[in-house]
Formats: structure tokens, C-alpha cells, sequence
């Protein structure tokens, strides 16, 4: 992937895993939960092609069920749009072809849900002129053909060729800005601006993690001095952190005879802190905003037991 690609979609998982940290704060705004929905699938199809694009036509496994997953949220989204449009115009022919629920089609054989969501895209694409109105666009369209492609292609399906290294970084290119541009510029920020008086604070946190960083060769670095309430820095501290919500722990360092420990390669996201010492009370904190190609400094204080 591109590194500007790499850059910009990190900070799309940073907004996303703000966002899913703080639900409770879009909760009254029904519409924010769907567009968040089609960027996580859009992300599901970035890492899929994203595999493609480092191993080429061979040598990767791509999981069949992540992808037939995306395959079918975006099929029902373009079945659901032109079936409305069908019963608007009193069209059972097309409605009947395009009438299909998700456990309908969670129900299928995965031989036969590809045809199935390739019937789909095709009646979205040739009445899309006069179907888009009903809650589908253009892009919803080439994103299902691209998700039935690497369903497809996880299923070694004959039918399908095989999606080339050049084809995947051009698709991942354009998910991407389709993401930056419409979900996230013309949908997602302007819903996170109506809370601007009511919760300041996710708006903040919001439009921080939706900051572009370009990392080049830069890395994000995580530095700073742990010491007593006297003032003495304390040699020995581990500093851990972990991404909020998992417990598992990413990064790990101790502190040096001055109370200083340092990470240089620290990765972006979310984390929660710790540092601990034996015979001192440990200390915490929590959703910090670890952006790329920036350096975060802690001067931290233990207190004894």
C-alpha cells in the first residue's frame, strides 16, 4: 500500500475506534451507527485487497466468511434500495429478483450467494439512474462488485479472475477517498458537529483522531520520567500500555537510573497507560490519543504504600 494510502488509513481506524468507544454519544443520532457500519465493511475490503496487493495472485488465503460477510451488508443495501424503487413503481418482476433478506441470504449455500449478490449488482447498475434516489449510489455499486470479486476469489471460484497487485492498490486508493470524501467529509462529520454544545468532548476527541499525519520515515515516539513525590526519579518502573478495550499488552518499557524510559517505535491508536513499582501504589491513565508520527511525553509521580 501507498504511504499516503497507509497514512490516511490509519486515521480512519483511529476515528472508528474513537467512535466505538464513545457509542453512547451518537446513540440519539440513528443515521451516524450506519455510515460508521459501511466504513468498517469499506476497511474489511482495504485489508482483503491489501493482502492481495502485498502477495500478488499467490501465496495468501483470504477468509472466506469476512468476505462473504461484506459481500451481503452491501448487497442488501443496493437489494433494499431498488426493491423500494420496484414497489414504487409497481415493478414485481424486479422486486422479486432483488428481494432478499439478510438471513435469506446467510441462508444460501456459498456457492450460489456470489450469483446471488452478482444478480444484485446488476439490477442496481442498470437501474441506477432511476433507483439511486432510494438510499444507493454508484460507489455502493462498484464496492459490491469488488466484494463479490474477492469472495469469489477466496473461494478459488473459476468464474472470477484473479485480482492483480495494480488492480488491488488502485481499488484501495479509491475506497479510501470515497471514504475521506462522502462517508466521513459529507456524512459522518457533519452528524459529530450537532454535538458540538451537547458533548464537547467526543467532538474533540473526534476531529483529533480524524487528523492526517504523514509519517514518511517519521515514527510515533512515547517518552518520559517517572519520580517520587520528593522529587528522587525511580530507577525499575515498568510503563505497559494497551489499547483501550483489549487487554493485551502492546508495548512495554522500564525506566533507567534517571526515571526515564522511552519507546521510538510506538503504535498509533488509543491506549490505556500503567506504571508500576514494587512498594509504590501504581498509577493509570486512560484513552489516550497516541497520534502518528508524534511524540507524547509523561512526567509521572508514584506514591508510596
Amino acid at each position: 500500500m501507498k504511504q499516503r494510502d497507509t497514512n490516511r488509513l490509519n486515521m480512519i481506524r483511529a476515528t472508528l475506534l474513537w467512535c466505538t468507544d464513545n457509542t453512547s454519544a451518537t446513540s440519539g443520532i440513528p443515521a451516524f451507527a450506519n455510515v460508521k457500519n459501511t466504513v468498517e465493511t469499506k476497511v474489511s475490503m482495504i485489508d482483503q485487497l491489501n493482502q492481495k496487493a502485498k502477495t500478488g495472485s499467490k501465496g495468501v488465503t483470504i477468509d472466506t466468511n469476512v468476505s462473504r460477510a461484506n459481500m451481503q451488508n452491501i448487497a442488501f443495501k443496493c437489494a433494499s434500495a431498488v426493491s423500494a424503487y420496484a414497489a414504487s413503481i409497481k415493478n414485481n418482476t424486479l422486486r422479486v429478483k432483488v428481494s432478499f433478506s439478510l438471513n435469506a441470504m446467510t441462508a444460501k449455500k456459498k456457492e450460489e450467494i456470489d450469483d446471488i449478490c452478482q444478480n444484485i449488482h446488476d439490477e442496481a447498475n442498470n437501474n441506477l439512474a432511476s433507483a439511486s434516489g432510494f438510499g444507493y449510489s454508484n460507489t455502493d455499486v462498484s464496492d459490491l462488485q469488488t466484494a463479490i470479486s474477492l469472495y469469489r476469489d477466496s473461494m478459488s471460484n473459476p468464474r472470477q479472475a484473479i485480482i492483480s497487485r495494480s488492480v488491488a492498490l488502485e481499488t484501495i486508493t479509491a475506497q479510501i477517498r470515497e471514504i475521506l470524501n462522502t462517508n466521513f467529509k459529507e456524512l459522518m462529520d457533519a452528524m459529530v458537529h450537532t454535538l458540538t454544545i451537547s458533548n464537547p468532548n467526543f467532538v474533540s476527541g473526534y476531529f483529533q483522531a480524524r487528523e492526517i499525519i504523514d509519517l514518511g520515515t517519521t515514527h510515533t515516539r512515547v517518552a518520559g520520567t517517572v519520580s517520587d513525590k520528593n522529587g528522587t526519579f525511580l530507577e525499575g518502573v515498568i510503563f505497559s500500555a494497551h489499547k483501550t478495550g483489549e487487554p493485551q499488552i502492546k508495548v512495554k518499557a522500564k525506566t533507567d537510573s534517571k526515571g526515564k524510559y522511552t519507546i521510538p517505535k510506538f503504535p498509533p491508536g488509543i491506549f490505556d497507560f500503567t506504571w508500576e513499582l514494587q512498594d509504590y501504589q501504581s498509577k493509570s491513565e486512560t484513552n489516550i490519543h497516541i497520534k502518528p508520527g508524534k511524540e507524547l511525553r509523561r512526567r509521572i509521580t508514584l506514591l508510596p504504600l
